[in-house]
């Protein structure tokens, strides 16, 4: 098993997609909260980047998630 962090697994992710031919959403939650954090993430093809903490309540993640899934509510 190989260990890659985000950037890198979301690089393989996007890699592989066009072998079996499904497209994922990948959503990045981080503490890290530095401009080049997003930036790389973004690059390497996430959807969406959070920052942790985060609450239940009504939240950007809660409205980014209801544009793929309709079961968010």
């Amino acid at each position: 098993i190989e260990i890659k962090n985000g950037v890198d697994a979301t690089l393989a992710i996007r890699k592989s997609q066009k072998c079996i031919g499904v497209v994922p959403v990948i959503i990045c939650i981080s503490d890290d909260k530095s401009n080049q954090s997003v930036e790389e993430f973004t690059v390497a093809g996430a959807d969406g980047f959070y920052h942790k903490p985060f609450s239940s309540g009504s939240s950007p993640l809660k409205e980014f998630l209801g544009t793929y899934f309709e079961f968010v509510d």
